[in-house]
């Protein structure tokens, strides 16, 4: 059997007189979909020249971050259990970790330093 997309373009165009019309509104409903998967903020079939987060760009960088998520509904911060696991595997250093306890948590005195 005639494999229709691996044939040669015949002037300029595909032979697809093996592919069933079913197949082919298949394959433009998958197209369809994959192409609007690609962006949350904008469906891909309009022009896009605006960036989404302009209006962020003058303001403090950490209350952008919670503004656009407030917005655009993401997430500004990683979940404990992500950040558990990124010590553990070293990601993040024993000592990056004590010196941001150290400047975030005020009286806590030397972080670790009793149990290790």
């Amino acid at each position: 059997m005639k494999n229709a997309l691996s044939s040669a373009p015949r002037a300029g165009k595909w032979d697809l007189s093996a592919i069933s019309d079913g197949q082919r509104i298949g394959l433009r409903s998958h197209v369809e979909l994959a192409s609007e998967s690609l962006s949350f903020v904008y469906r891909m079939t309009t022009f896009i020249h605006h960036n989404p987060l302009h209006e962020f760009e003058e303001l403090p960088f950490f209350e952008a971050i919670r503004k656009a998520s407030a917005l655009l509904g993401g997430r500004i911060s990683l979940d404990s259990d992500d950040w558990r696991e990124l010590y553990f595997r070293g990601r993040i250093g024993r000592e990056t970790l004590h010196s941001i306890l150290r400047s975030e948590v005020s009286g806590i005195g030397a972080v670790g330093e009793a149990g290790g």
